[in-house]
């Protein structure tokens, strides 16, 4: 947080102020730093997906993409439509690898 926006916040919302800086002095103490580790964070979002395309969905369940779009037709695979394209759950292709 800048030195500026602190300042305006000290002024406009003191137990704000307050809330933040005994935050702040907690991770400081406990040692993590003053921010997260984007590139961790960024390795564990991947790896716990919860969301995968037809084409990942597709691989993971050995069949081609156009195989995991019917079952989405034919209700055999739910999805949702998100801009354009479907997602999957990959809780779904873990059900849909055990019954096949």
């Amino acid at each position: 947080m800048s030195r500026r926006r602190r300042i305006l916040i000290r002024t406009t919302d003191p137990l704000a102020y307050e809330v933040l800086a005994a935050l702040r002095i907690a991770a400081l103490a406990h040692g993590s730093g003053p921010g997260t580790k984007q590139v961790e964070a960024q390795q564990s979002l991947r790896e716990s997906k919860p969301w995968l395309t037809t084409a990942e969905a597709a691989e993971r369940l050995g069949i081609s993409d156009r195989a995991v779009r019917k079952r989405i037709a034919r209700g055999r695979l739910p999805a949702m439509s998100c801009g354009g394209r479907w997602l999957v759950n990959h809780h779904h292709v873990r059900i849909a690898q055990t019954l096949d």
